[in-house]
């Protein structure tokens, strides 16, 4: 609905850019970094299964496990599961993995997911587009159960694309069972897991690059008031980082003649016009709402922004070291 109002559309998969247009932007979905600095992994037994379904756990997918555990009795040896159950099913879940006789680290929650990825041989999940895009940055091999309630069928989508790559297994929540789970499918080849096509490599590109793809489409940055201390601290870094930047303020100042000298454009007074070809405007809490540049920004549907907000988002693209005194 929103989509014929924006500059552009930031999408995860490449199959939804064609409802923008050339204003869909492929960038992913946001991924922690922890998660894009996990390692390839050597494939070796006991192999690690990471088995989970949310926060809350997912009954149907604890309960397909807990049958599968008889099939999998030859494997009692090489394979190590790691299961995030939820509170619910916790103790009956614990105990079936302890009278099958199978190393089993189970708990109602992890905290540290990005570490049980990096142990993780294969994935049993849901698909949700956060779990996707972080096995995706992990390079892990995946067999996704799509939650059936999900909206639009979206979780089918997503692992559906997976499926597509080759990079994990689908299987409908409805065709779920422990006799499916256990017939170990493209993952599992005879003595060993073979990880499919989708490699750890190609998860480092765009597809998992969110922030770098989404602040590089802003080139062009207006402040209103360039000339306080604040703002034209910011502005000297955009204009080191090698951003174009424009800015208003009400006199010339050594503030504004030095921002000059760095490359800036200054205008010695506020107008409408003064922002035309910015891609975002920096304002403070000094500046009225209805200055000029502002309402000329909100009528061009130029994201307006304040100047802590700015300042928070160079702080998380470079390590920042903060002098006081």
């Amino acid at each position: 609905m929103l989509g014929r109002w924006v500059h552009f559309a930031a999408v995860s998969d490449p199959r939804a850019r064609s409802y923008f247009g050339k204003r869909g932007v492929v960038t992913g979905n946001p991924v922690r970094p922890e998660f894009k600095s996990i390692p390839p992994k050597a494939h070796a037994p006991p192999y690690t299964i990471l088995i989970f379904g949310g926060s809350q756990g997912a009954q149907s997918i604890n309960r397909a496990v807990m049958e599968a555990l008889g099939s999998l009795a030859d494997w009692k040896d090489r394979l190590r599961f790691v299961h995030q159950t939820g509170e619910a099913q916790l103790e009956e879940v614990k105990r079936s993995y302890a009278s099958m006789g199978f190393d089993a680290d189970v708990r109602a929650f992890f905290n540290d997911f990005h570490r049980q990825y990096a142990a993780a041989d294969l994935i049993v999940s849901r698909s949700g587009a956060t779990t996707v895009a972080e096995i995706k940055a992990a390079g892990r091999a995946a067999i996704l159960i799509p939650f059936p309630f999900a909206a639009d069928d979206h979780q089918t989508k997503n692992a559906r694309a997976m499926a597509d790559e080759r990079a994990a297994v689908l299987i409908p929540n409805a065709e779920l069972s422990g006799e499916r789970l256990a017939e170990r499918p493209e993952p599992f080849e005879g003595d060993r897991i073979e990880c499919p096509a989708y490699r750890h490599s190609r998860c480092r590109a765009a597809d998992c690059e969110f922030g770098g793809v989404m602040f590089n489409r802003i080139k062009h940055v207006h402040f209103v008031g360039i000339g306080g201390i604040g703002m034209s601290g910011i502005a000297e870094v955009l204009l080191n980082l090698g951003y174009k930047v424009t800015g208003s303020d009400l006199r010339a100042t050594a503030i504004t003649d030095r921002l000059e000298q760095c490359g800036a454009t200054v205008y010695p007074r506020h107008a409408a016009a003064n922002v035309a070809g910015a891609h975002v405007v920096v304002t403070s809490s000094a500046v009225p709402s209805d200055n000029p540049e502002i309402a000329e920004a909100h009528r061009g549907k130029i994201p307006v922004i304040a100047r802590a907000e700015m300042l928070a988002e160079l702080g998380r693209l470079k390590y920042a070291i903060a002098v006081a005194g």
